[in-house]
């Protein structure tokens, strides 16, 4: 850089020497006029070569500045990116973590389930069954190799459309429906009330099965209970009558309707 600079200055005083012929003014100027001007020609080209080494400095100056702004804002995008890549990460991880969180809630839920001796069923928005557990299985006699989706109704010789129309009932005004049939499970005739309601917050129908077929069965059996001693009462010469608390008859026998002349149908 600086030898340009000095070949600047050269070329500034070839220039003037050239413009003025020494020798002209040698004749016409002393010795002091002379040394004058070859100190202002000097001057001039010091300048001029000043100028020249300013300028060149300058643009390199320039040059480095715009090449340093360039690898910062490389550096910056590199470092942006670097950060990025890394929120990303942490992200995807975070993403991971949850989902296997919630499968393994899903799952605990499912085990829960299958140890109820109800059966249960989870149903898609098509009303095919999407999940059955352990006691719906048994119920149909089936083992858990199947597909939901192939699993036969639990009430489909019970319940209207194959066994769907409380869900359909459910689907189509999101509220809860029930309805209790005698139906086929593990091979016998058991009396059962079926629920099916919509899941809050999805287009998905759960449902059970709650048996009441030993409540049928003591009701049967207290039914003949008391039909038997009806039958003993009746038979009593001794009249006989029973009331509630409210002093309403409940019960009188046929001794009580000739001990008293009453006519049954005023009696009842």
């Amino acid at each position: 850089m600086r030898n340009k600079a000095h070949g600047w200055a050269h070329v500034a005083l070839g220039a003037v020497c050239a413009a003025i012929p020494i020798e002209a003014h040698a004749a016409a100027l002393g010795t002091t006029e002379i040394a004058t001007a070859f100190a202002v020609l000097g001057v001039v080209a010091a300048a001029a070569a000043l100028w020249a080494a300013y300028s060149l400095r300058r643009r390199a100056l320039a040059a480095e500045a715009e090449a340093a702004r360039q690898r910062a804002a490389a550096e910056q995008a590199r470092t942006a990116a670097a950060a990025e890549s890394e929120k990303s990460a942490r992200d995807h991880a975070t993403s991971v973590e949850r989902i296997e969180k919630l499968a393994a809630e899903a799952a605990a839920l499912r085990r829960l389930l299958d140890m109820l001796p109800v059966p249960v069923w989870m149903r898609r928005d098509d009303l095919s069954f999407e999940y059955v557990n352990k006691a719906y299985l048994d119920a149909i006699e089936m083992d858990a190799s199947a597909q939901p989706e192939d699993m036969p109704e639990i009430a489909a010789g019970a319940v209207a459309s194959q066994g769907r129309a409380l869900a359909e009932a459910a689907h189509a005004d999101k509220s809860a429906h029930s309805e209790r049939h005698h139906v086929v499970m593990g091979g016998s005739r058991r009396l059962v009330e079926l629920s099916e309601m919509p899941l809050d917050g999805t287009s998905e129908i759960g449902g059970f099965a709650l048996d009441h077929t030993e409540v049928e069965e003591i009701e049967g059996e207290l039914s003949r209970h008391i039909a038997g001693h009806q039958e003993v009462l009746q038979n009593l010469g001794t009249a006989v009558a029973i009331y509630d608390a409210d002093q309403s008859l409940q019960f009188y026998n046929n001794a009580y309707m000739r001990l008293w002349r009453l006519d049954e149908a005023w009696l009842s």
